[in-house]
């Protein structure tokens, strides 16, 4: 067969002393370098195929060929196979081949040798109990002939001799003359002999042949189907049978590696939540624990791609939050709509409103910087909806806010924030028709939420109000009302939070590089960054930082009160 052929000269440096300490059998400074190679570049088919070589104590690719099953169920050499490419590919697809041949080959061959010698053993014992039919022999000697077959089952031997120990039973009564009697008594003698044979054998093929054949082939015959349908991706079927057998050979070990494979079946389709189920049942089968602590990085990495590969407009899941009101389903993915996409720096804002809730919990002046709905934004919204691999995807912002252009309201200080809610000017300028702005709320804050006839609610906005105890909003119409809400007095106004994703923080590794400080700086609401129709609007610039975590502060309960605003002037 053609042995696998790696030009390690093409590879790079690290690579290539990873594979020559391989080569040493110094497999710990090899594992370490192929880990080094995995942290830079986790796809990287190369660094698997070595991993998965480390595991199997293999020095070159050319000793691949001569491997065991060990490399087909090792996850690093699923791996290689899945990311490598060109002629790499071919060649492990055709060793994936061979060995799968090879396996079942060998198989095959075991159990065709098992069944035929049970065929064999049941038909010499069938021909030994028939001879114990003829005259010249007793059922005792053919039992004793033929008793290695029924040991089998245990406790046969001694109903077998007992059955040949049976007294006779009486004779009857005799002819006249004797020499028929002798005649009749050898008939009856041998017809005896033939009865108690049978007996034996019968209960010999249903003690031991019978028993041998269902407590070992049929078992084996079903082990067997059980891989097969594992190596076939029919995971459910193949474990429900293996579970069926027991303690049966090694059932139990391969009960155990045919769930891994199935969760790394999952795993390669991205199936995070049904992956971690398994893993967490598996224990520490395997490198289950390790795979189990990178199911966090791997699935916020894929979240993070889609962010960044979704056009501005449409929209995208990151993180959870309860939005259908069933707790006992757990919290859904928490959809975002993407506002700008640029410089690795995608801005979101929720789809719907997530909460109804005053701007500020106090009856006093508040501003942006100040209010109680900023620090619960960052607090406990921002704990509840990212869990802290999601969270090192998140950029603090120094946010500005423009003063309201109709009332000469303070706008109060700069402030820098993971979570914020937009302005006005960027409102208007990300949403520019009433329609676009008409908001709808999630079915867990809908009682929480003052909507209208429509089911369209208001949504808070940071911009000051008329007064220092005001907040501009939109209302259910889609207008802007720059008169604002009362911050306190309005518990039921909606929130649509906007978070900024940093791109880049994906780096060679597909997860975040947590402690780095990435800085851009992006203008919001710039210019054909929006998606609604329109003119412009003015825009504010926010710096976004990668490294600042918020304090949580939890808001106190409120009660409902309705919307309060002295005038209704809709923005120009």
């Amino acid at each position: 067969m053609p042995e696998l052929k790696i030009d390690l000269k093409t590879l790079p440096p690290a690579l290539q002393t990873a594979f020559s300490y391989l080569a040493e059998g110094n497999w710990r400074n090899a594992n370490d370098c192929f880990d080094l190679a995995l942290k830079q570049s986790p796809l990287d088919p190369y660094a698997c195929l070595g991993k998965a070589m480390t595991a199997c104590y293999l020095k070159t690719p050319e000793e691949l060929d001569f491997s065991t099953d060990d490399l087909l169920e090792n996850p690093f050499f699923s791996a290689a196979l899945k990311y490598a490419e060109g002629d790499l590919k071919d060649q492990l697809t055709q060793l994936v081949v061979r060995l799968n041949y090879e396996k079942q080959q060998k198989a095959q061959q075991q159990e065709s040798a098992i069944q035929t010698e049970a065929a064999s053993a049941e038909t010499g014992a069938t021909e030994g109990f028939a001879g114990a039919a003829a005259e010249n022999e007793t059922p005792e000697s053919a039992s004793k002939a033929n008793w290695d077959y029924a040991g089998m089952v245990e406790g046969v031997k001694p109903a077998a001799d007992a059955a040949a120990a049976a007294p006779a039973a009486p004779e009857a009564a005799a002819p006249a003359e004797g020499e028929t009697v002798d005649v009749v008594k050898g008939k009856k003698k041998g017809k005896k002999k033939l009865i108690v044979a049978l007996v034996v054998l019968l209960v010999l093929l249903l003690g031991g042949g019978a028993a041998g054949t269902y407590f070992y082939l049929i078992p084996l015959m079903k082990y067997n189907k059980a891989i097969d349908l594992i190596n076939a991706k029919q995971y459910d079927e193949g474990l429900a049978m293996l579970d069926e057998l027991g303690d049966f050979s090694d059932a139990p070990q391969q009960y155990q590696t045919g769930l891994y494979v199935k969760a790394l079946n999952y795993l390669a389709n991205d199936d995070f939540e049904h992956t971690r189920e398994i893993l967490e049942q598996l224990g520490d089968f395997k490198d289950a624990p390790e795979l189990l602590g990178s199911l966090d990085a791997r699935r916020v990495s894929k979240e993070v791609r889609a962010v960044a590969a979704t056009p501005v407009g449409e929209v995208v899941t990151f993180g959870h939050y309860e939005t259908d009101g069933d707790t006992e389903n757990g919290e859904e993915a928490l959809r975002w709509i993407v506002l700008s996409n640029r410089d690795d720096l995608v801005t979101l804002i929720t789809e719907q409103s997530i909460a109804g809730m005053r701007y500020h919990f106090n009856a006093s002046e508040t501003n942006w910087a100040e209010c109680s709905l900023r620090s619960w934004l960052n607090g406990t919204f921002y704990t509840s909806a990212f869990d802290l691999t999601e969270a090192d995807f998140i950029c603090k912002n120094y946010i500005t806010t423009p003063a309201n252009p109709d009332f000469p309201s303070p706008n109060g200080e700069a402030t820098v924030d993971k979570v914020y809610l937009l302005s006005m000017n960027e409102a208007l300028q990300y949403f520019r028709t009433l329609a676009d702005r008409k908001l709808t709320c999630t079915t867990a804050s809908y009682t929480q939420t003052y909507t209208n006839s429509d089911d369209f609610c208001c949504w808070w906005l940071r911009t000051p109000g008329a007064r220092l105890e005001s907040a501009v909003g939109v209302d259910p119409t889609g207008q802007v009302m720059t008169v604002g809400y009362d911050c306190y007095k309005n518990d039921q106004i909606g929130v649509r939070p906007v978070i900024v994703i940093d791109i880049s923080a994906l780096g060679d590794s597909g997860s975040a590089s947590s402690g780095d400080v990435a800085t851009a700086t992006s203008t919001d609401a710039a210019p054909g960054s929006s998606f609604g129709g329109g003119t412009s609007a003015a825009s504010e610039t926010t710096t976004a930082s990668r490294s600042q975590t918020p304090a949580t502060t939890q808001p106190p309960t409120t009660a409902s009160s309705g919307l309060s605003q002295s005038t209704t002037k809709p923005a120009p």
